[in-house]
């Protein structure tokens, strides 16, 4: 909705002949900002069991955690991997919420369901022992580039142009 909203904010720049191409920029990079923050809070968070280990990808960071080191799958306020020897890791793709909470969280159960049965059945113990974790600095600054360059080149530049 976001990228909707601003995409329609920059168009309606764009036909303002009094706005110039500075003032487009300037502004599309705020909307930019903007457009990237939401879309890493709400578009890059997975969790996804692997052979070797359960990779939870986060808003800020990539975790991998080798099968022989989880603890337990919580499910009871969002989905929690409690790791042997380290923290635990939040997955903010299941996150706990207060209808959750009086309802029960249904996906962040079927998530930690499905995840034990492929622990139990598909799942390589021979992997390393070390929890990584990463950040993914080029997957960021794709997304953030990409979404300035859209707003700030692309939808001037077409609403000008026609």
């Amino acid at each position: 909705m976001l990228w909707l909203l601003f995409g329609f904010m920059m168009i309606m720049f764009s036909l303002n002949p009094a706005n110039d191409w500075g003032e487009l920029v300037a502004v599309a990079s705020f909307f930019g900002v903007i457009c990237y923050l939401v879309s890493l809070a709400s578009m890059f968070s997975l969790v996804k069991p692997q052979r070797k280990a359960l990779l939870v990808i986060n808003p800020g960071a990539a975790v991998t955690v080798p099968w022989s080191r989880i603890r337990s799958i919580d499910a009871q306020n969002g989905l929690v991997v409690q790791v042997v020897g380290a923290k635990e890791v939040v997955c903010h793709a299941f996150q706990g919420s207060l209808v959750g909470r009086i309802f029960g969280a249904a996906s962040a159960n079927r998530a930690a369901d499905s995840i034990e049965r492929y622990r139990t059945r598909s799942a390589s113990l021979e992997a390393s022992d070390e929890v990584e974790s990463r950040v993914p600095l080029r997957r960021h600054l794709l997304w953030l580039t990409s979404i300035w360059s859209v707003l700030a080149i692309a939808v001037p530049l077409g609403v000008r142009l026609l």
